[in-house]
């Protein structure tokens, strides 16, 4: 059975992440891929699934923040203020309690995909994980030497495809895509991906994220047009993700706002 995203409309193209499947969500900074990959994980936590979570670019206490400000409801930057009133101070002890329950399993120590492989493989050990997300692809080094950061960034994605297959799971990886030199920062294309690392052979799936800067950004739906400054006005991102390959599923678009103070990211009603 897949996992859902938790993204009512990107579920609604993906029907969800399948076991012996690898994706990949590419994004350029700052379009909240990392964020997506927490909603993804809290989701299939709260189902009882057992997550492991490799996170190669934050720190243990900057990740703990944003799933307590996920769960909490808590603004985050006041959280990392420590200028919380009592009520969000309740909250926060009773996301940290509700958190506690789940089978999750972060890894921040590992740095190469042999060191990954060892981790998932005790993470079985103990308990059989149904889903692994790796933040983000091109951080993860290899005890092998290659040519080239392409040449690395492909063995990498090979391991995680042969990991999906082994382990029976769906295996998720964020991969950071370059931003254009000058110009018009449209939505991402497969060129960008590969640009990054030659990635599309293995993947099974592609999420490409973009952030739309105006309402006249040609990725914007056209009923969303009237109200994107009204939500830019209340802190919310217009993104727009695009399913560019599902192996064997539909591909498509969709648009969702996401709220970064609170690390949500929320459906849009038409």
């Amino acid at each position: 059975k897949p996992l859902q995203s938790g993204v009512r409309d990107l579920d609604s193209i993906l029907s969800g992440f399948f076991p012996g499947e690898l994706t990949i969500i590419g994004a350029r900074p700052g379009a909240g891929k990392s964020a997506i990959a927490m909603t993804v994980a809290l989701n299939a936590a709260k189902q009882g699934k057992n997550v492991a979570f490799c996170s190669l670019e934050m720190a243990p206490a900057q990740f703990g923040q944003r799933i307590l400000s996920t769960q909490s409801g808590v603004n985050g930057l006041r959280m990392r203020r420590a200028d919380v009133d009592a009520d969000e101070w309740a909250a926060i002890v009773q996301a940290v309690s509700e958190l506690e329950k789940l089978k999750t399993g972060f890894a921040f120590t590992v740095n190469t995909i042999e060191d990954l492989e060892g981790a998932v493989q005790e993470f079985q050990d103990e308990d059989k994980i149904d889903l692994l997300i790796v933040d983000y692809i091109q951080l993860m080094n290899s005890k092998k030497k290659h040519e080239s950061e392409r040449l690395k960034v492909g063995y990498v994605s090979w391991a995680l495809k042969q990991m999906a297959l082994q382990y029976s799971i769906p295996v998720i990886t964020l991969a950071q895509l370059k931003r254009p030199e000058g110009g018009y920062q449209g939505m991402p294309t497969m060129k960008d991906l590969r640009e990054s690392g030659n990635l599309e052979a293995d993947a099974d799936g592609i999420i490409l994220m973009h952030q739309s800067s105006s309402k006249t950004d040609k990725t914007v739906h056209p009923d969303d047009r009237n109200a994107f400054e009204v939500w830019e006005d209340k802190g919310l991102k217009y993104i727009v993700l695009k399913v560019e390959k599902q192996r064997m599923g539909w591909t498509g678009m969709t648009s969702v706002l996401f709220d970064g103070a609170h690390m949500k990211y929320i459906g849009i009603e038409r």
